[in-house]
This record gives C-alpha cells, sequence and structure tokens, in this order.
C-alpha cells in the first residue's frame, strides 16, 4: 500500500485484535479489505457467503457488537446508491491501514474476490469497487472492469481518475494493450501530458504493428503524429506520417492520417498543402461507415477552415467551419466542438464581428475547461485577450493575457509563445513598452525552441507591432516578411506612422 502505520499503533491494534474471539477477527480483516468503510449488508454478505469457514448471521451480529466494543469499528451509515444505508468504518484510517497490513497476500486477495461477489450481487453497477476489487483479486473480470471504469470517468471529464484506471488497464493486460493505450492517449492529451501521450502511442502503434494490424496501426500514427506536433515539432511528426501511409488501407485509416498530415501543415505554416490534405481526408471520411464517420467529418471540416483562414481564403473557411459546426454539436465530443468554435471565432474576429468572436470564444473557453483541457484553455484565452484588445477592454484583456501565461507556464508549454504574444499586446497597448519587449524575447525563444512555424508568425507579426509603436522602421521591414493580410496591414501603418 506504500504507507505504514506507526510503531505505537501497529502495537495498540494488534493488543486489541488478539483480544478478539475468532470470528470478530476474521470479520474486521474482511471489513479492511473493503476499503474506508461498507454497507453493513455487504460485510454480512462476504461473512456468510465469502468467509471460510462462514459466519452466520447471528453471529455475525455478535462479532460486530464485539468489534465495536474494541473500538477498532463504528457504525456508520454509507451512500449506496444515493442513498444513506447502515454501514460500518474503522474507527481511524490507521486502524484500517494496520489490519490490512497484517493480512498476507493470499488472503488479501480472497478477501477483494469475496467483496467483488458481495458488490455484483448488491449493486452490479458499481464499476469503480468492481474494478478495485476483481483488480486486487488477480481476477481475470479486472479487465472489463477497469475498462468500464475507465471510460465512465473520461466520459465525466474526470481526467486524473480516467489516467489512474486506464494505468491500471494497460497493466492488467501487458502485450495486448493497444486500443487501452489509445483510449489512455485522449485522456492525457486531453490533459495537456503530451510527453506521456507520445509514449504511450508510440507503444500501440508497435503492437499494431507487430500484429499486422495496418487498419489500426495508420490511424495509431496519426494520433501520434498530432501529438508529436506539441512535443518534438511539426518536422517530427511529418516523419512518423511518411512512415506510416495510408497505402490500401481502409477509409478510416485513410481520413485519420490525412486529418494528421492537414493539422501538421498547418503548424508548418504550409496552409495551400494543409487545405489539400483535409481535402483528402474529408473525401475519405464521407466512406466511412459506422459512428466514426461524423467525427472524421467534423475534424477534417475543422482543419480545413483552419489552414483556408490562414491561407487568406476567408469566405472559403467560414463556409467549411459553418459546415461543421452542427455534426460537431450533435457528436457530443466537447474536444471536437472546442475546436470548431475556435475556428469560427478566428472568422468572425476577421470579418470584424467582434461581439459574436468573443461570444463564440466564451463558448470555447467554458467547454475546455469543461473537458480539462488546459492547453485549448490557454489557446482561448490568449485569442479573447486579442479580442478585447482590438474592443479597446484592456482590463478584461489583461485579465485573460495574465491568466493564459501562467496557465502555460504551470501546464501547456505548447502555448507559451502565443500566450506571451497576447499578453505583449496588451502591454504595448498600455505603454508597457520594455515590459512587452521582454515578453516578445521570452516569446520567440519558445516559439523557435518549439520549431513552430505558426508561432513564430505570432511573434513576427507582435514585434512588428512593437518597432511601429516605436516608431522604427525595422517595422516595415517585419511587416514585409508577414504573409498577407497581416503584412500589408503593418506596412500600411508603419508607412503612415514613418511619414
Amino acid at each position: 500500500m506504500g504507507v505504514e502505520a506507526p510503531a505505537g499503533v501497529r502495537e495498540l491494534v494488534a493488543e486489541r485484535l488478539a483480544r478478539l474471539g475468532a470470528a470478530a477477527r476474521r470479520i474486521v480483516e474482511a471489513l479492511a479489505a473493503a476499503g474506508g468503510d461498507a454497507s453493513l449488508a455487504e460485510v454480512l454478505d462476504v461473512a456468510e457467503n465469502g468467509l471460510h469457514p462462514p459466519v452466520r448471521a447471528a453471529e455475525a451480529t455478535a462479532a460486530l457488537e464485539e468489534a465495536i466494543g474494541a473500538a477498532l469499528v463504528v457504525e456508520r451509515q454509507v451512500v449506496v446508491r444515493g442513498r444513506p444505508v447502515p454501514g460500518l468504518a474503522f474507527r481511524h484510517p490507521l486502524v484500517r491501514l494496520t489490519c490490512y497490513g497484517a493480512l498476507t497476500a493470499t488472503r488479501r486477495r480472497q478477501l477483494h474476490a469475496a467483496f467483488a461477489e458481495a458488490v455484483l450481487r448488491h449493486r452490479p453497477d458499481a464499476v469503480d469497487a468492481l474494478a478495485s476489487h476483481f483488480g486486487r483479486a488477480d481476477d481475470p473480470r479486472a479487465a472489463a472492469y477497469l475498462r468500464r471504469a475507465a471510460e465512465r470517468a473520461a466520459g465525466l471529464y474526470a481526467n486524473d481518475t480516467a489516467d489512474r484506471y486506464y494505468r491500471d488497464l494497460v497493466a492488467h493486460l501487458g502485450f495486448v494493450a493497444a486500443r487501452a493505450r489509445l483510449a489512455h492517449s485522449h485522456v492525457l492529451r486531453r490533459m495537456g501530458h503530451f510527453w506521456e501521450a507520445e509514449e504511450v502511442l508510440r507503444a500501440a502503434v508497435e503492437e499494431f504493428g507487430r500484429r499486422g494490424e495496418r487498419d489500426d496501426e495508420v490511424p495509431a500514427a496519426a494520433q501520434l503524429a498530432e501529438t508529436m506536433v506539441k512535443t518534438r515539432g511539426p518536422e517530427a511528426a511529418l516523419a512518423v506520417l511518411r512512415t506510416y501511409r495510408p497505402g490500401r488501407a481502409s477509409a478510416e485509416p485513410t481520413a485519420a492520417h490525412y486529418i494528421a498530415r492537414s493539422v501538421v501543415l498547418f503548424v508548418q505554416g504550409e496552409y495551400h498543402a494543409g487545405v489539400d490534405a483535409a481535402r483528402l481526408a474529408h473525401s475519405a471520411a464521407k466512406r466511412v461507415a459506422g459512428p466514426a464517420r461524423q467525427g472524421l467529418v467534423v475534424r477534417s471540416l475543422a482543419s480545413r477552415a483552419s489552414c483556408l483562414g490562414l491561407a487568406g481564403r476567408f469566405s472559403q473557411a467560414r463556409e467549411a467551419a459553418d459546415r461543421a459546426l452542427a455534426p460537431a454539436e450533435a457528436y457530443g465530443d466537447p474536444t471536437l466542438l472546442t475546436r470548431v468554435l475556435s475556428v469560427l471565432r478566428e472568422n468572425a474576429r476577421r470579418g470584424g464581428r467582434l461581439r459574436e468572436a468573443t461570444e463564440t470564444g466564451r463558448r470555447a473557453l467554458r467547454l475546455a475547461e469543461q473537458s480539462g483541457d488546459p492547453t485549448a484553455a490557454t489557446f482561448e484565452q490568449a485569442n479573447l485577450a486579442e479580442i478585447h484588445l482590438l474592443m479597446e477592454e484592456l482590463a478584461e484583456a489583461g485579465e485573460l493575457a495574465e491568466t493564459a501565461v501562467r496557465s502555460a507556464e504551470s501546464e501547456g508549454e505548447y502555448c507559451m509563445p502565443y500566450a506571451l504574444a497576447a499578453l505583449a499586446r496588451v502591454r504595448m497597448r498600455t505603454g508597457a513598452i520594455p515590459e512587452a519587449a521582454d515578453l516578445l524575447v521570452r516569446a520567440r525563444r519558445a516559439a523557435t525552441d518549439r520549431n513552430d512555424r505558426q508561432a513564430r508568425h505570432e511573434v513576427r507579426t507582435a514585434r512588428a507591432e512593437l518597432a511601429l509603436r516605436r516608431g522604427l522602421p525595422e517595422a516595415a521591414r517585419l511587416a514585409a516578411s508577414l504573409p498577407y493580410p497581416a503584412g500589408v496591414r503593418l506596412a500600411e501603418e508603419a508607412g503612415r506612422a514613418m511619414g
């Protein structure tokens, strides 16, 4: 269990256990395997059906009174299926720890198996308790309940709990855990743990490859590439995609491959090539049968819209994003819907519809926070800061940008250059020019370290604005290096400012 009660507590508990009768001692041991507390009905069930020889109801009741009288156990209501029922608990967690620690490994497995069977009889939908007891009993049924518990936690965005269950599931499955690893990687990516997700996905890709399961290997590699954009950069991600091409794979892995390629090309700044990849992804996604089709269609449209927007093809970007919204809302994945809303937010900003952009961005931020996705939340905060800046709402912009930087510093290193650039723009507008310059030095370093061309573009744009505000000729040179439309706008402003 990793911890041990102090020696004085162990001696006191051992002394009190020694004074108990055999039946009371065996029921106390069973309760120790239950965890912190248990319903009276389940304890009596284990006593009669899980202990050998069994402890029948009358004898068990007397034994419990003896344990309560020895100040080891207390009566306490516990909640089962949402309502309080009579239950039992140890007087102090250290007492339970001591009792459990005194059991042999064999005895622990037997008691956990007995509790698992009792839980099955009384509350078969208690997947968390069943996963725990079957796992500790080394029962083959543990995998099914660990998977159900992990999926339920992930569906509720209890990411830390889902992460723990998936780790246990992968350990339990051993060499046939590729699908569990894929599901685990989704949770890790949502938590912003991209390096861990990369490691998990590499193991899944290798396992699918060993088994010759090409239709699973290709989409797993696509997920790996999308993750590596955030860890090792777009060149490393493209290398993975070149290694694991779809070839004659079916429509679903083909769509996943080209979506990943479009995402990577977007980060690399190859927007027109990203549009072409997204178009191929959309064509393949429409041929997919089953529930995966809708998600792939939405992702292909969202990626296409992102690339079209930065390629300057704004009407087409808006059309693609609008087509993605309804199916994204119907699909029910907040992470995917957040991405679509982010594209719509950018379309509204480019079109000058700033209130619409703010409302859409706020909705995306709420979804990102709901799903526990720190990376998406940080991006939304940074972008919302810039929209409030355009509306001359400096206080709101400053608060959002500062929050984005704090979030990036704690959990979202991938977002760091974007958050720093947003805060630098706020500082420029409030006259804190030296602080803005320092922030942009940090932002430039972060973008260069990550080899993120899109981030470097954001930083160059902010540096051009800073040079313009300083009245430096450098503003025109920087503006000339920027793609349309940012470069044209800044060049015009620089010319006016410098006469």
